[in-house]
């Protein structure tokens, strides 16, 4: 039971006045539920897209949720047939309906294909479509151009257990126009897409290498006819794999992967390329922990990116969001901690400035989980003064003990300042304070944010647990 109360101790240099953060979770209870997409709506609120047990699925359905901009669910659709739906990618359509897809096992041959739904702007299917022939297909990601819609899929031969690439280009009703299929290596596995203009697109992922004679990401651009203009590999002789690309103003391409270090870590790996596949900028996230990225979102805000990923150790799995300047270096960040194990999906930056994540927080009872949503303020400025390297960051630092606190909590001699303790819903609560001591025998068992100055006037941010046996 170690993980329920294991708190990630994050300390980090940001505003904390403009700070504006809640956690909320969503699904039935007592049954699965996974969040996977997100979507920012044109009334500031959100769209969730995932997979379900619960709210009357069979066998596990796709769900697609909307909320106000607080995160509170306004309503909730399933879309699934008698057999198991699991959710991948949504995207909000011009139309300001949802195109939504995922993988399902109802096909004739009883082998993986796509399940594609098409929505009107309150979740109304309008058609559903399975992709796929006779081996097994898997959605990456769908996106949504002028004329149509772009799938990207990976496809394992039943046969030869080989892997490939496969993209669909689909009319808005859904209907096949052209299929083309991608071997770049041996291994293969494409994770996202992208829209670069109007004639072409970029896809990333991994594939073995053979000059490397290891697994490297990749990027290819292909034109609006499906054909290859380019692919390149990004790595060494470690493994390396994207996951990740998005296009800023300037037209370069920003791409989020992970490197596999000689000590078995997996380590953060951003780049950023220029259209011909030139790398202009590359840096290597250092130090002990093992985390995964997920996501990359460009902030117009503040021309920088932002990134979810998540820390694993032995019991945890703890999912994170950050915002990096341009090129990339650290800025601040959150964890999502007290809700057990949890794994990212997609972000979404808001129209403040501020991002917003969702993803899965797994249970002790097997196959039980929620979907959370984690929303940051645009706290973080675009300078880079006080910055912290996430290679720096130590989960170990104890500058509040004991976490989890009973009735007291301890700071030590790095805190001179004590300015505010919030829930993980950003409400305020009481602070009985005496030298360097803060009473919390009044503080219900959950999860806490305080707020402090330390010794060099600087603002910082840590999170501790309050458990009353």
């Amino acid at each position: 039971m170690r993980y329920l109360i294991v708190s990630i101790l994050l300390s980090c240099a940001f505003n904390v006045a403009a700070q504006s953060i809640f956690t909320r979770t969503y699904g039935a209870p007592g049954s699965y539920n996974e969040g996977k997409s997100l979507g920012l709506t044109s009334d500031s609120g959100y769209v969730i897209f995932g997979s379900t047990g619960g709210w009357g699925a069979v066998n596990g359905d796709m769900v697609l949720i909307k909320t106000d901009s607080a995160g509170i669910q306004q309503w909730a659709r399933i879309y699934g047939t008698n057999n198991s739906e699991q959710g991948i990618s949504m995207k909000i359509c011009a139309d300001k309906g949802y195109i939504l897809a995922g993988n399902t096992n109802n096909s004739e041959d009883g082998n993986y294909d796509v399940y594609l739904v098409k929505t009107d702007s309150v979740g109304t299917a309008i058609w559903a479509k399975t992709i796929g022939g006779s081996n097994w297909d898997f959605c990456s990601e769908i996106i949504e151009t002028t004329d149509g819609f772009y799938l990207l899929t990976n496809t394992t031969n039943i046969t030869t257990n080989e892997n490939s690439i496969t993209i669909y280009k689909l009319d808005v009703n859904g209907n096949e126009i052209w299929t083309r299929n991608y071997t770049i290596g041996s291994g293969n596995k494409a994770n996202a897409i992208i829209s670069y203009n109007s004639d072409t697109l970029l896809f990333c992922g991994k594939s073995f290498n053979e000059l490397t004679n290891s697994e490297d990401a990749f990027i290819t651009m292909i034109n609006s006819t499906g054909d290859n203009l380019w692919t390149y590999f990004y790595g060494d002789e470690r493994k390396e794999w994207a996951n990740s690309i998005v296009k800023n103003p300037a037209g370069f391409i920003g791409v989020s992967a992970n490197k596999l270090m000689i000590e078995g870590n997996r380590r953060p790996y951003f780049f950023s390329i220029d259209v011909t596949g030139t790398v202009q900028f590359n840096e290597l996230q250092t130090g002990p922990q093992d985390i995964e990225v997920s996501n990359i979102k460009y902030n117009s805000t503040f021309n920088s990116y932002n990134i979810a990923l998540e820390f694993n150790d032995e019991t945890y799995v703890s999912s994170g969001m950050y915002h990096f300047g341009l090129p990339f270096f650290y800025v601040c960040s959150n964890v999502l901690d007290g809700l057990g194990n949890s794994k990212t999906g997609e972000i979404v930056v808001n129209y403040d400035g501020g991002f917003t994540g969702v993803g899965t927080a797994f249970f002790l009872t097997p196959g039980q989980s929620s979907i959370f949503l984690m929303r940051m303020g645009s706290f973080c400025e675009k300078s880079n003064n006080n910055l912290l390297n996430i290679g720096n960051i130590n989960e170990n630092k104890i500058i509040i003990f004991p976490n989890p606190a009973n009735d007291l909590l301890q700071l030590d001699d790095s805190i001179a300042e004590v300015i505010s303790i919030t829930t993980i819903t950003g409400q305020l609560v009481p602070v009985i304070l005496n030298q360097q001591n803060i009473s919390t025998a009044h503080l219900s068992n959950g999860t806490y944010f305080l707020s402090y100055k330390n010794n060099f006037n600087q603002l910082n941010n840590i999170k501790f647990l309050i458990f009353h046996p």
